[in-house]
């Protein structure tokens, strides 16, 4: 049998998702972020409300 070429990988560092992408946006500019607080200065391109939107639209069907 042979032995892993190293045993005790690294894991590679997780990408952020959007929504953590904008919120250190949003805490390292000192904003609140509450539930009806407009951040749409913060969202930086249609992609970025893309992936948002997806985001929210898959933890919503998890909800449900």
């Amino acid at each position: 049998m042979n032995a892993p070429l190293n045993p005790n990988p690294t894991p590679a560092p997780a990408v952020p998702t959007a929504s953590e992408r904008i919120r250190a946006r949003l805490v390292a500019a000192g904003r609140r972020f509450h539930a009806n607080d407009n951040i749409s200065d913060v969202i930086q391109g249609p992609g970025e409300l893309a992936a948002l939107e997806d985001e929210v639209a898959t933890r919503l069907q998890a909800l449900l």
